[in-house]
């Protein structure tokens, strides 16, 4: 009897320190925000503390700011509002640091700098290089050799790919001297084209009519990607940019205005000239100027995209250029 009075006694003592243990674990508990980051930890509806709360870095920062038995609702306001001022300056000073970055860089058309733009012609011509005899003894299948060599004429001539897929091998003139020839839509298509080809871009075609069949080479200088829907052809150029340019999206309908911001800001001709001659492409006698003006244009524009540099033939009629005015 005795030993099962102590164990009741034992139980009642020990139901109420299990029923307080209970009751502090089923206690709610809420947190409410006083504003500017400031936050009231509440439980049973009595602020037991207080606590900093904010985003910094796209991360939640916290930081506890006492009991509230220690402290009033005040004091955390101006503890608070010194961390919340310390979060703002840093968030003020990588802004700073962000813009001046930004401005640093200039701002060009369809890359993100000149040095992405140099590495991008870097990686194309490893991927494709301006020489038929090492593109012709590669891996690269027809239809990517007609691809990248849509991609290398879009910056050389510099063309937009409906212009480059509409040409027929007739439009090819051979009259000029090497290493030029000309790009000239023979027959009537619209707009028409009188365009000087470098000899890098000379290059091209010849990669191309070694290495694709005859037959079908008579049918354009691009008769694979003639053959391809809008969607199609879209979708084999993005695969071979992402390939380019894994990290960037390049969008080559940019590419001509690329060559017309980088001329005007670079190259010793007017701007007058180079956005005529990027609007119209057309020959002396339609737009008055000289073939050799044209010629030394492309020559600074392929020296540029390939070398980096400005150098630039002035062996030609440099009298006819229209250049700008010298200080």
């Amino acid at each position: 009897m005795t030993s099962s009075a102590e164990q009741l006694l034992s139980t009642d003592q020990q139901t109420p320190n299990d029923d307080q243990q209970k009751e502090k674990s089923q206690s709610k508990v809420t947190k409410k925000s006083l504003g500017r980051g400031l936050t009231k930890i509440v439980r049973n509806g009595e602020v037991v503390s207080y606590e900093f709360r904010m985003m910094h870095k796209r991360t939640p920062y916290e930081k506890s700011l006492g009991s509230a038995k220690d402290r009033s609702e005040e004091q955390a306001r101006i503890e608070a509002e010194k961390y919340r001022t310390k979060i703002l300056k840093e968030r003020h000073k990588n802004g700073i640091e962000k813009l001046s970055a930004d401005l640093a860089m200039p701002r060009i058309p369809c890359f993100k700098s000149y040095e992405y733009a140099r590495n991008f012609v870097k990686e194309l011509n490893q991927i494709a290089p301006l020489n038929p005899e090492r593109v012709t003894s590669g891996n690269l299948e027809p239809i990517d050799l007609e691809l990248y060599g849509v991609i290398w004429l879009m910056l050389l001539l510099p063309l937009s790919m409906e212009d480059l897929l509409q040409l027929a091998t007739t439009d090819i003139q051979s009259k000029r001297s090497e290493p030029y020839l000309t790009l000239r839509r023979a027959e009537k298509h619209t707009p028409h084209l009188d365009v000087d080809l470098p000899y890098s871009a000379i290059t091209i075609f010849e990669a191309l009519e070694m290495k694709l069949d005859r037959d079908s080479y008579r049918e354009g200088l691009f008769p694979l990607l003639r053959r391809l829907s809008k969607s199609e052809l879209k979708n084999e150029m993005k695969q071979v940019l992402n390939k380019i340019s894994p990290t960037y999206v390049i969008d080559t309908n940019k590419f001509i205005a690329y060559f017309e911001f980088t001329a005007v800001k670079f190259s010793c001709f007017r701007s007058e000239f180079i956005k005529d001659y990027t609007k119209k492409r057309r020959g002396q006698n339609e737009c008055g100027i000289s073939n050799s003006a044209r010629r030394l244009l492309m020559t600074w524009w392929e020296s540029r995209l390939l070398q980096g540099t400005n150098s630039i033939n002035w062996d030609l009629n440099l009298l006819s250029a229209p250049l700008k005015k010298r200080n």
